[in-house]
């Protein structure tokens, strides 16, 4: 595709909607990329992992897309949504969501151990404190990473002014043990963390 031809939006049209997946060494192999570059900084790994989209074709930026719905849509378990619920303190379902995209930023082995068992958190590194535009502090932890889900749809319209047509359905069904947040059902799940976190705030 020449300069010309991307400069006058031919490429609006060179893609194929479809529910496909990208093949998963390809996508942790763009995550993993992506974090190198950064050093693991949120904001800077977005960037470059736009950067590193910008290079695909259109039709693996979608495959991309469905991949990532798909990891997200795997991690949606009661058993992941109480470790975060110890870690920062408490999580609505927005925080969940942002987390998963946190967690697929880490990389395949941290994805991969977590999902595992959870509790395998309580000896991870955190960065400490992540705060709003106001810089008031919304997490006692850095686990929350939300951009990450939009940086694909970004460079998707940015290259064809059109939405990304990303058709995988994620799952929204939540799996898994399902714990209550008054009493002790998280500190019984995972005695560990609670106390190394200790109720977070």
């Amino acid at each position: 595709m020449g300069f010309f031809s991307k400069l006058f939006g031919s490429e609006k049209n060179d893609f194929t909607p479809s529910a496909d997946l990208m093949p998963e060494d390809k996508f942790w192999q763009l995550i993993a990329a992506s974090r190198n570059e950064s050093g693991g900084d949120s904001e800077g790994q977005e960037s470059a992992l736009k950067a590193l989209l910008q290079e695909l074709p259109l039709n693996d930026l979608i495959t991309f897309k469905n991949r990532y719905r798909q990891l997200r849509g795997q991690a949606y378990t009661w058993p992941l949504w109480g470790a975060v619920y110890i870690i920062n303190g408490g999580c609505s379902d927005d925080g969940f969501c942002y987390f998963r995209d946190w967690l697929i930023a880490q990389g395949q082995e941290v994805y991969t151990n977590t999902l595992a068992d959870p509790e395998w958190l309580a000896d991870f590194e955190f960065r400490e404190e992540e705060t709003d535009l106001d810089g008031d502090i919304i997490s006692s932890k850095a686990i929350f990473a939300e951009e990450m889900a939009y940086v694909a749809d970004s460079v998707f319209q940015k290259r064809t002014g059109q939405d990304i047509p990303a058709e995988f359905a994620e799952n929204n069904e939540i799996t898994g043990q399902e714990w209550k947040e008054e009493g002790d059902d998280l500190a019984h799940m995972f005695p560990k963390l609670w106390k190394e976190c200790n109720g977070c705030e």
